[in-house]
């Protein structure tokens, strides 16, 4: 697909996405993320993992406050994103605990992170990560990940790759079942990624319809139907882009 049609198929999909985000109640949203986080914590990769990066949610993303409590109760250590707002540079750096979250300044995202003139501990620097996990807006089961448009986590993990001697760190992704398609439009910049779906829910006829990019010269992107979760492991060599 050339490189003007897949923008076209992405921006259609996001904002479908974004629609469908939010359309799911405070109640379903909560629902979905204590089912998720169950299953993230019951996790084998999760467990064995002592150093783990970790978004903070925002109102539309799964939200990750009990898997962030659990890290720290189980003695693992934590890091969370701090982008640059101005480019798509971002780093992980470290959480000294859970109530520390409350105290950080808010960007224009309504995101809490550190100010980018703070000297705080950075993953890559001090023995990289084992577990990544990673937001997103739209997923499917060939492990492709259509985020909001800035190539955070694509340049972190390519950064990650360049400079980084130790084991690759697994990655996983977390979702709404509603953010998941049978096909996301990528290009050569985006991350491939294997796919391990996690968890299934009771089929909902809503997840039927139709996710087509208008005026995109691609197949349609439904939604796969009963999924909350994905689990998104990278092969061994492969931290190229797909």
């Amino acid at each position: 697909m050339a490189a003007a049609a897949v923008s076209g198929a992405k921006r259609s999909l996001r904002a479908e996405l974004k629609q469908r985000l939010r359309a799911i109640s405070a109640e379903e949203r909560l629902r979905q993320s204590r089912l998720l986080a169950q299953k993230v914590i019951a996790h084998s990769q999760y467990q064995k993992s002592k150093r783990i990066s970790i978004f903070l949610s925002k109102q539309d993303e799964i939200e990750t406050e009990e898997i962030i409590k659990d890290i720290f109760q189980r003695g693992k250590t934590c890091f969370i994103p701090r982008y640059r707002l101005q480019s798509n540079h971002m780093d992980m750096v470290k959480l000294t605990s859970p109530e520390e979250i409350s105290s950080l300044p808010k960007t224009s995202w309504n995101i809490h992170q550190p100010g980018e003139g703070e000297v705080w501990e950075e993953a890559l620097s001090t023995g990289g990560l084992d577990l990544i996990f990673m937001p997103g807006l739209g997923f499917d089961k060939q492990g492709n990940r259509l985020g909001r448009g800035r190539g955070y986590y694509d340049a972190y993990l390519k950064r990650y790759a360049q400079q980084q001697q130790h084991a690759k760190p697994y990655t996983m992704a977390l979702a709404f079942k509603e953010q998941i398609c049978l096909q996301v439009p990528v290009d050569e910049n985006d991350m491939k990624f294997k796919l391990n779906i996690d968890e299934e829910l009771g089929s909902d006829s809503e997840n039927e319809r139709k996710l087509k990019p208008s005026g995109a010269d691609m197949a349609s992107l439904s939604p796969v139907i009963g999924l909350a979760s994905l689990c998104r492991e990278l092969h061994p060599g492969e931290f190229t882009d797909a």
